[in-house]
């Protein structure tokens, strides 16, 4: 319970935690033969507590005390709560959202800012039907190809471009795999924020996708995330405009914290 060892022999339990009325109750409540299980939390650590009632034979009873100390845990809990909301705000500001496939069970997953982008909520089918309803009919064949290839092998990989169609007013988006895709896309269409990795499989790496962004669309802002940060080609992106750096790997609170930053730059 946050003390020393010995600091509390000997004493009442009522004495050592005097200001902590919740605690006395149920304290009272164990010796009156009502097993008590709780977390509580004041200024020594968060405990998870068991107190236990030991009759001893007579009109008296014992309890036993088992207090378990969970406060990394609850401020590892709360760390991550509050990346997350930063990462989600940080979404919702740049319109980045995120899937995730299942093959096995032909199921997906999406976060809120990309449902909002399909026009879906959470009463949509999430199964390979629901997912091919959104895609536009012309691109249909050719990912429901993909989808019986990653159901034949894991990790088949992905580098195809294909439209979408929102489920609630019909209006189209577009989803790009790889560098080359994204390239095609922003021929014909401008965005806020660009997240390049330095190693982006066959193909252009980041490096050089930025500099044929640039050709397209001048000042484009861009974040650049590589394993590598005093590698030539993340020294040359920087000083060919990229706004910032991230090392990988990197935190969701780190990426957040980037993301943020570099959508408020001028």
């Amino acid at each position: 319970m946050g003390m020393k060892p010995g600091e509390g022999e000997g004493k009442s339990w009522f004495d050592l935690f005097r200001y902590d009325n919740d605690l006395c109750d149920r304290v009272r409540k164990a010796i009156a033969g009502k097993e008590q299980q709780f977390t509580s939390e004041h200024e020594r650590g968060v405990f998870d507590i068991h107190l236990a009632p030991v009759p001893d034979g007579g009109d008296s009873c014992s309890v036993l005390c088992i207090a378990v100390d969970i406060t990394r845990r609850v401020m590892a809990e709360k760390a991550l709560q509050e990346y997350a909301c930063l990462l989600e705000e940080s979404q919702k500001v740049a319109r980045l959202g995120f899937y995730i496939f299942h093959p096995p069970a032909m199921t997906w997953q999406a976060s809120e800012v990309l449902d909002e982008i399909l026009g879906i909520d959470d009463t949509y089918s999430r199964s390979q039907e629901g997912f091919l309803d959104l895609v536009h009919p012309e691109d249909r064949p050719m990912i429901s190809a993909y989808l019986f290839r990653s159901m034949q092998k894991l990790h088949v990989p992905f580098d195809e471009d294909f439209r979408i169609v929102r489920a609630d007013n019909r209006k189209e988006r577009y989803i790009a795999g790889s560098g080359e895709d994204g390239l095609r896309f922003l021929q014909t269409a401008e965005v806020d924020l660009v997240i390049l990795d330095m190693l982006m499989g066959p193909g252009m790496n980041g490096y050089e996708t930025y500099l044929k962004i640039l050709e397209i669309h001048p000042g484009q802002k861009a974040i650049i995330a590589s394993g590598y940060s005093q590698s030539a080609d993340v020294r040359e992106a920087m000083e060919s405009g990229v706004k910032k750096f991230v090392r990988k790997p990197y935190s969701i609170r780190k990426l957040a914290v980037v993301l943020r930053e570099t959508l408020r730059q001028e």
